[in-house]
């Protein structure tokens, strides 16, 4: 079990992270900052789709793919024996303070595993006092290993579990912590895994909807649609789309899934845009309409919006990212979804470096954290382990500081009321806070997409006093 105690080496005096939990106000280190981005700009292959993770959250760990470059073992500090079977009674005077981290260091997950370690051990050094102690144990991406792992860390005493990572682990990891009378603080993105003493603490893909909705129906948008890959993230984002776009004031004109495992999206999009009415009523197939300027072409496309459901809609959702996006997005132009018609909306999938070349998206908007200090994370990061960091790796760092920041404040109790804080706490990915009921709740921007990338429109609440749930 690698053991991580704080040494000689000096924290970082810049970051001062994840400031305490706060109070009315909340302060973001200006060093304090986060995530690699999905690591579109260096590590994703064109083609490559990226492995299941709950619902492959923002970036999901396509971007940990290459992964290799390691801290060498002489730059931290020696591991402390300890041997199996010692129990440590949690409130023994001068005790150290432990808090175990549960990641897939082994098994299909385990690139990405290692590099949400070293996040973690970068917190630890650039936060942690002498009297913490942060502890790695390995869940193999299997929710039998991840058991094992729980027991193991509960059985030596630690006061915290971080993680494991899939829902499915979480699953097995919650109810042996529940009997240790010790919360969790997962890095899944499955809302259903939430509650009994389990946090969820991953990129929750309903809340970055209602805040994109809720943007567009500010700005007029009414009418809205969806087209959503047929798995679980498409179907997490839909399941509830109905009710966030009602909420907005706006109506649902139009659902529609396709097949992520197709290699030709053609036809499916060719479906939902109509084209072949569009056709019959507006001029020859594939002949454009014409500018945006061109009073003929307005008219003909209110005509044909008309005749057809499933193009009464001015804002269109589509929840997915990488090259499928990218494949997708040109279609809708080519099949008349004019973009200079309607809105293109999105997830934190499509929080990657790379989208603004895909002419068809630029203007479209999607949620996200700000973007700033997670590219400070970022070069932390790759100075220290001479490679960019995969998007979830903030999870673990602000997780990893969070438990550092309350071992200080709170002497290592790490109750629920504490860790739900209705005040929250500042971190890489913004400020956040944990609800009664184990989910998380995050401050979001509005990002635009524009051909040097995406900016931000509206920017992240700096607090949660003027936000509601």
């Amino acid at each position: 079990m690698p053991w991580i105690r704080k040494g000689s080496r000096s924290c970082y005096a810049a970051f001062a992270l994840l400031s305490v939990v706060l109070t009315g106000c909340l302060t973001t280190e200006e060093a304090y900052q986060s995530e690699p981005t999905t690591d579109p700009q260096a590590q994703t292959a064109p083609n490559q789709q990226p492995p299941t993770v709950d619902y492959a959250p923002p970036g999901a760990p396509e971007s940990a793919r290459g992964y290799s470059s390691r801290v060498p073992q002489a730059e931290l500090p020696a591991a402390e024996s300890h041997h199996e079977g010692d129990v440590y009674d949690a409130q023994k005077p001068g005790r150290k303070i432990q808090v175990a981290m549960l990641l897939p260091l082994s098994g299909p997950q385990a690139e990405l595993g290692r590099a949400m370690q070293d996040a973690a051990q970068l917190a630890f050094f650039e936060v942690a006092d002498g009297q913490f102690e942060l502890i790695f144990e390995d869940t193999g991406g299997t929710p039998q290993q991840a058991a094992l792992a729980a027991q193991k860390v509960l059985s030596r005493g630690a006061s915290l579990i971080l993680g494991p990572l899939l829902s499915t682990s979480v699953r097995a990891v919650g109810p042996l912590a529940k009997r240790a009378g010790v919360n969790v603080i997962s890095f899944s993105t499955d809302r259903t895994v939430a509650g009994n003493g389990v946090f969820v603490m991953g990129f929750l893909p309903q809340a970055e909807v209602k805040r994109v909705v809720s943007y567009s129906a500010s700005k007029g948008l009414t009418r809205f649609a969806a087209f959503a890959p047929e798995n679980a993230y498409g179907r997490t984002v839909v399941g509830q789309y109905s009710r966030i776009v009602q909420q907005a004031g706006g109506t649902v004109a139009s659902i529609a899934y396709y097949d992520p495992a197709a290699t030709d999206f053609t036809n499916a999009v060719r479906d939902f845009a109509r084209f072949d009415a569009k056709s019959q009523a507006g001029g020859p197939q594939g002949q454009p309409l014409g500018s945006g300027n061109d009073e003929v072409a307005k008219r003909a496309m209110e005509r044909l919006q008309g005749r057809s459901g499933h193009l009464s809609f001015d804002a269109l959702l589509i929840p997915d990212g990488g090259q499928r996006l990218l494949t997708l997005a040109p279609l809708f132009t080519y099949y008349k979804l004019d973009p200079r018609h309607m809105r293109f909306m999105g997830t934190g999938l499509w929080d990657e470096a790379l989208i603004g070349q895909e002419p068809s998206l630029q203007g479209g908007w999607f949620a996200a954290p700000e973007p700033g200090p997670r590219e400070n994370f970022n070069r932390r990061f790759a100075d220290t382990y001479g490679h960019m960091p995969p998007r979830l790796a903030t999870l673990a760092y602000d997780s990893a500081a969070l438990a550092a920041v309350l071992a200080r404040q709170n002497q290592g109790r790490y109750d629920q009321a504490t860790i739900a804080s209705p005040s929250g706490f500042a971190g890489v990915d913004g400020i956040f806070r944990f609800s009664p009921n184990g989910l998380i709740q995050r401050g979001l921007a509005i990002m635009e997409v524009t051909q040097e990338g995406a900016k931000i429109v509206d920017p992240a609440p700096k607090t949660f006093q003027n936000m509601i749930n």
